[in-house]
């Protein structure tokens, strides 16, 4: 039996996560959601339930896999050190660039996320600096080097995270696949059977760096 795993990144409620686990159940025949503050508030069921399925992380939700032993890693839009004070300023930067594509989905998605942070301060707030110093390269390394294989999608428009040169020459020699999709951070949760479709095809598409992949189908 084909079997995943998604965790969600920072601020998103389970509620945000279903969508991309029934997205993940056309692919998989058992899908099992977990929000980061799940994740991190048990690391050991973390761990069981990772054990020997596909992994799938977004953002933040990286960090919950380090100890994890999947059959494979895939993170989408993963969490690279940044300071605090940068995260802030691109989060409204993000907002402003999802505002401008869909006002509906941007306000829909800035009440559940709300809720999830507000419901939740303590843990949040120290998320939030430990997102800061996460390395979702360093992780997906870890996997690569004990013979898990590893792939990492970015996203072209994303506000917070993006590889620079050294970080690309760094995967190649930890052979972890980077892949570069359209559109913006948090596209798992806006499209996800968009998303979730466009990144599977590239994933097996062939090649080592692929750039600008269109969805659903490699470019």
């Amino acid at each position: 039996m084909s079997r995943a795993l998604f965790i969600g990144g920072f601020g998103s409620s389970r509620e945000m996560l279903e969508p991309v686990g029934l997205a993940l159940e056309r692919h998989f025949e058992e899908v099992d959601v977990r929000s980061l503050r799940e994740a991190e508030e048990d690391p050991d069921e973390v761990r069981r339930a990772a054990e020997g399925v596909d992994v799938f992380a977004h953002s933040g939700g990286i960090g919950p896999t380090a100890n994890t032993r999947p059959s494979a890693l895939h993170g989408l839009g993963v969490a690279l050190p940044t300071a605090v004070p940068l995260l802030l300023s691109r989060t409204v930067a993000k907002q402003a660039r999802m505002h401008g594509e869909d006002h509906g989905a941007a306000f829909r998605f800035e009440r559940q996320s709300a809720a999830e942070i507000l419901g939740h301060p303590a843990f949040h707030m120290r998320e939030l600096f430990r997102v800061a110093r996460m390395d979702g390269l360093n992780i997906a390394g870890h996997h690569t080097k004990m013979g898990t294989p590893a792939t990492l999608a970015f996203f072209g428009a994303d506000a917070y995270f993006t590889p620079s040169e050294h970080d690309r020459r760094w995967a190649e020699g930890w052979k972890v696949d980077l892949l570069s999709l359209p559109g913006q951070h948090d596209e798992p949760l806006l499209r996800p059977q968009e998303t979730i479709d466009g990144y599977l095809a590239a994933a097996n598409g062939g090649g080592r760096e692929r750039t600008e992949l269109g969805l659903p189908t490699p470019g």
